[in-house]
């Protein structure tokens, strides 16, 4: 019987390609706010305080797209979408994205004075998720529609400088579909795919509003857009 051909050690061409900034972003997650004091991590855990999905896919060692899907494996396809504008005086911008027989729903919410978003994750009208993410900068936000208009199933983290301490979003825009996980540290997840066209729709109504300047100089926070 022939020899079986030995397996190649592993070498940096079997991690899966990702973008320069991913540096970055390593940096940034693992860095510890100055507003939240906490020990300094040993020099030998530099991802110590990362949920451990974080700290694998930083690392190198999964596939953080196929590993969300994976916890997820059927989000509702979200195929329907809904802008609107609510109030008069305190102003505030409405997607209404839902599935086609509206048996789930994501509502996402921006503030147009400190351009402070807003996803609510619902289903069959009787449970809802909510994440609220203040604090984001520009360069937040930019670095997050960036990948979503490429549409390369790359990894898009929409956090502030909070990181992973307050609630988050990852996004992984596909060809033909987007999948939008939201996460608190208050051990809430969840999920939902969007059709391309939906999360096209959704892009083009989102930027533009983040482009436009903060009007209160709040810093992502505010009371207008209520927590019920």
């Amino acid at each position: 019987m022939p020899d079986q051909p030995k397996p190649s050690p592993a070498n940096d061409k079997t991690i899966p390609s990702r973008p320069e900034s991913l540096r970055r972003i390593v940096a940034q997650a693992t860095q510890t706010p100055p507003t939240v004091p906490t020990s300094t991590p040993p020099p030998n855990e530099p991802n110590k305080n990362l949920p451990w999905a974080l700290a694998q896919y930083f690392s190198g060692d999964i596939d953080l797209g196929q590993e969300l899907a994976a916890r997820f494996p059927q989000m509702p396809l979200m195929s329907q979408i809904n802008l609107r504008v609510q109030g008069t005086k305190q102003r505030h911008h409405v997607a209404a994205i839902s599935t086609q027989d509206g048996a789930a729903g994501l509502r996402v919410e921006i503030d147009p004075g400190t351009r402070m978003a807003v996803f609510t994750y619902s289903l069959n009208s009787m449970l809802a998720l909510r994440f609220s993410l203040g604090g984001l900068s520009d360069l937040d936000r930019n670095h997050w529609l960036e990948p979503m208009k490429r549409e390369t199933s790359e990894i898009a983290f929409l956090w502030g400088a909070q990181r992973f301490r307050s609630d988050y979003v990852i996004a992984v825009p596909h060809k033909m579909y987007t999948n939008l996980f939201a996460f608190s540290p208050h051990y809430t997840e969840a999920a939902a795919r969007l059709t391309i066209e939906v999360s096209r729709k959704f892009i083009a109504w989102l930027e533009p509003l983040w482009a436009q300047p903060d009007e209160s100089g709040a810093s992502g926070t505010s009371a207008n857009i209520p927590s019920w």
